[in-house]
């Protein structure tokens, strides 16, 4: 019965740590809970639907990286390594 407790107490510390994300930081939250965040934000902005709709690796990277001006440089980098990458797999 003891034992049950204090797994409740420790429970109820470690949700109350991760839950106040002003303190802990953004930086906290990124190294330690990555994928967490990536999988939030590829269920907020429906990229499963999008690939499942028949999306494109464009189609995707415009949702994923709306932000970044970098887009040529990233789609060059995916072809040529589409390029290469494709003998090695047939």
């Amino acid at each position: 019965m003891k034992n049950m407790k204090n797994l409740r107490i420790q429970k109820i510390n470690i949700i109350s740590h991760y839950t106040n994300i002003v303190d802990i930081g953004y930086s906290y939250l990124a190294e330690n809970f990555a994928w967490e965040s990536a999988g939030y934000f590829w269920d907020i902005n429906s990229v499963n639907d999008l690939i499942e709709n028949g999306g494109t690796i464009d189609d995707i990277t415009t949702v994923v990286n709306r932000y970044d001006d970098t887009y040529s440089e990233r789609a060059s980098l995916y072809y040529t390594f589409i390029e290469y990458s494709t003998p090695m797999f047939e």
